[in-house]
């Protein structure tokens, strides 16, 4: 979340924690569903009104 809240892109994540392309899109994607959000921003935006951020 700390890293998606940045804007950053996935590339940028995967390279930051040393996993690869298709498991930071699966987390993403798995955050979008359980924040019940549409966008990444609006993901980021749900996380720093619930504290997590």
């Amino acid at each position: 979340m700390k890293h998606l809240s940045e804007g950053r892109s996935n590339r940028e994540i995967a390279d930051s924690l040393g996993i690869s392309l298709s498991t930071v899109k699966a987390h993403i994607q798995s955050i979008l569903v359980k924040l019940s959000a549409s966008t990444r921003a609006d993901a980021a935006v749900k996380a720093l009104r619930k504290g997590w951020l």
